[in-house]
């Protein structure tokens, strides 16, 4: 089967009888739907509040689950045993996930607020370990993003109009969360893509302008080579 993700203006997607939100609710909605294997529409969904929702990312664990990530702007977004129940700011990520019916299983904000200058917060990327763990990356403008107690980097970095800082964060196969760092120097930073290796260990990549940025001694580039460089970095799985 497969599953795919987006946004939409649209008043007239054409959703399935029950869905789980059956019509659009604000200026852009997500929406996820499922195809069988030769691709027939199994059922579509919209996922959104009264404002705007862009999904970004989309995976599956292995108990066959869906998982999609983006941002929204709308204090109404449905969540449920939710970690942050709560818009912060004017823009949040978002994590949703749906049971292979489409039944949502559990949905969270996640995000700081910036105070209105910069953009707040992107979920970007998700990926699923061994153990239906769920793992992000994106960024954030936001000083205040919920980082937890012991975080390999628990202070904002800093950032501009181009990115904040990126951040990895973990849940577990229920929405708890289990870990959360900011990763990212004084200048923009932004992760776009996450993955898991066979050690359940955590990539991530993306871009960063930051002269201070974390760089592990030996490795094949140690220093900002022009504006933006991309990069790459890896997290143990605990």
């Amino acid at each position: 089967n497969s599953f795919v993700t987006g946004r939409t203006q649209s008043l007239m997607l054409p959703v399935t009888a029950g869905a789980f939100q059956t019509s659009s609710q604000g200026q852009t909605d997500a929406f996820l739907t499922m195809f069988n294997n030769v691709g027939n529409c199994q059922w579509t969904t919209f996922y959104g509040g009264q404002w705007a929702e862009y999904a970004l990312g989309i995976t599956l664990d292995k108990l066959g689950d869906i998982i999609l990530v983006g941002y929204t702007e709308s204090p109404n977004l449905p969540v449920s045993a939710a970690f942050q129940p709560a818009l912060n700011g004017l823009r949040d990520g978002f994590i949703a996930k749906f049971n292979s019916l489409g039944t949502m299983q559990w949905a969270t904000y996640y995000g700081g607020n910036s105070g209105g200058i910069f953009n707040d917060d992107f979920v970007s990327s998700v990926a699923t370990d061994s153990g239906n763990n769920v793992v992000v990356t994106g960024r954030t403008w936001a000083a205040n993003f919920p980082v937890s107690a012991g975080a390999f980097q628990s202070a904002y970095g800093g950032g501009n109009f181009f990115g904040g800082d990126a951040f990895v964060v973990k849940f577990n196969p229920a929405g708890t969360r289990l870990w959360s760092t900011f990763f990212g120097g004084s200048g923009a930073d932004y992760a776009n893509g996450i993955c898991i290796d066979k050690n359940d260990d955590i990539i991530i990549c993306g871009a960063t302008e930051s002269a201070n940025f974390y760089i592990t001694p030996g490795v094949i580039q140690a220093a900002l080579n022009g504006t933006f460089d991309a990069f790459v970095a890896k997290f143990f799985a605990s």
